[in-house]
């Protein structure tokens, strides 16, 4: 079965230097994953580069202004019981936008079953948070 995470533990990353602001290890993935901003039914589509306990890098072809609180949905790519397919779900607000995509702070976050639709497919409606 191919990793999701590429690397090993080597492969995290944590600021050493005092212009480093992130506190928590970040990891390299590729998962899929869409977002929307709060209140709207505009749908970002793209795949999560990097993560941490505190954050997310999110490569995706639409970005948002710094302050927008959004809210994600990625593809977790393990199983519940080895059958039931996960989503990891996240609240939070973008704190930087580049011409790759976006940095989101993680304000709330939550593991739910899905359907056995991707985050990905765009046609599949996402429901807001509880």
């Amino acid at each position: 079965m191919h990793s999701p995470f590429p690397g090993n533990a080597a492969s995290a990353k944590k600021g050493s230097n005092h212009s480093e602001r992130r506190s928590s290890w970040r990891y390299e993935v590729l998962l899929a994953m869409k977002c929307r901003p709060v209140k709207t039914q505009h749908i970002i589509v793209g795949n999560v580069r990097n993560m941490s306990s505190g954050g997310v890098y999110i490569d995706c072809a639409d970005t948002l202004p710094c302050g927008t609180k959004v809210q994600a949905y990625i593809d977790w790519p393990f199983f519940l019981n080895d059958s039931v397919p996960l989503q990891l779900r996240i609240q939070g607000s973008v704190v930087r936008e580049d011409r790759l995509g976006i940095a989101i702070a993680i304000t709330h976050y939550g593991f739910y079953t899905r359907r056995s639709i991707p985050a990905a497919d765009t046609a599949a409606p996402i429901a807001p948070l509880a």
